[in-house]
């Protein structure tokens, strides 16, 4: 058989092998250090200097260092992963919380995202897919109140850390989002700038049997607080396709009655309602109708007249989820399911 040309270019007497992968040991004896000190280093883990941590990790990525993750989570147990299941990807709660569960990727950790879309066959099978890769824990937005599932795997060993209002008696943690305090504001303002009928928009409910615990919270303190400071409750809208967008500024046109305000579930709903309402109804914000929002979006900046919202600090929450998450981790706190809230604000701009 007739050899080809890139054959023919190296000796038959020359075998070609490849390159000795670099180990901690090697890192440990170029920076002066022992083996143990790389591990920490590299990990992320408390014990090392500053400095020297920088050191030995310009060394590993000098020396093409790459951990053997399989190798090491086949020793350890661990795998080095957490799931994250959360409801999606279009809005920037998703975003928000994503930016402080980045703190478990600053330790070692990689995450993979899973989206239950707020259905409970999707969440089971995100749970069900969760189960199968052994991640080391969870970071849950949940779809429902049932807790079962959720308390069953953090008491295997996974621990788990809910990002949501308060669900009911969990053996895990949860960071719960305090809105009441910012909406007490928000209605008080709404009164004192002269507003008397105030409706509300939110999202239609995905599937039945499955609750949107930030639209079921929000709309309850809409009942509830809105009439406390004076004021009349009209419409409670629900929002699906783009439509219902259009009946909403449509019916707050013709109902005619002006001033009043517009309370919306978030920062998106507003945006797309105050569009509509200028283009269809030609109706002036905040002179006829004031507007609130919820969120803080980068969005809210870009509205015209620029929104005023309740800032929910998702990105606060999910980073709190995630220390206490890496505390049970870590072995430092191994009690009782934790409950914390974080308190919301408001941003007053130009809608109201």
């Amino acid at each position: 058989m007739t050899r080809g040309p890139e054959m023919a270019e190296y000796p038959s007497n020359i075998r070609m092998t490849a390159k000795r992968k670099t180990t901690q040991k090697d890192i440990a004896e170029a920076c002066g250090v022992d083996q143990s000190t790389v591990v920490r280093a590299l990990r992320g883990e408390p014990g090392v200097g500053k400095s020297k941590r920088e050191e030995i990790r310009a060394a590993a990525e000098s020396m093409g260092y790459a951990p053997d993750l399989l190798a090491r989570a086949m020793v350890t147990g661990r795998t080095k992963t957490i799931g994250s299941i959360v409801s999606g990807m279009r809005d920037e709660i998703f975003t928000q919380l994503c930016e402080g569960w980045s703190l478990v990727g600053e330790r070692g950790y990689v995450t993979t995202n899973y989206f239950h879309g707020r259905t409970l066959a999707r969440e089971a099978e995100a749970l069900r897919l969760a189960a199968g890769y052994k991640h080391d824990g969870l970071l849950v937005e949940p779809a429902s109140a049932d807790v079962s599932v959720l308390n069953r795997v953090h008491r295997s060993g996974r621990p788990v850390a809910s990002v949501a209002y308060l669900i009911g008696k969990a053996d895990f943690d949860q960071v719960v989002s305090d809105e009441r305090r910012a909406y007490e504001k928000a209605f008080g303002l709404i009164a004192e700038k002269g507003y008397r009928l105030v409706d509300y928009a939110r999202y239609n409910d995905p599937e039945k049997g499955v609750t949107n615990w930030f639209q079921e919270n929000r709309e309850a303190h809409f009942r509830e607080l809105a009439p406390a400071c004076g004021l009349k409750i009209g419409e409670v809208f629900r929002l699906g396709g783009v439509e219902d967008y259009r009946f909403v500024a449509d019916a707050i046109g013709e109902r005619g009655v002006f001033p009043c305000a517009l309370v919306c579930h978030d920062d998106l709903i507003a945006a797309y309602l105050m569009m509509q309402m200028r283009l269809r109804q030609e109706l002036r914000i905040p002179e006829q109708i004031g507007v609130l929002g919820n969120g803080n979006y980068e969005l809210s900046l870009l509205t015209y007249p620029m929104l005023t919202t309740v800032a929910s600090h998702y990105g606060k929450m999910g980073r709190r989820a995630a220390e206490m998450l890496l505390e049970r981790l870590d072995g430092v706190f191994d009690g009782p399911g934790r409950v914390e809230r974080i308190v919301s604000d408001m941003e007053i701009r130009q809608s109201l």
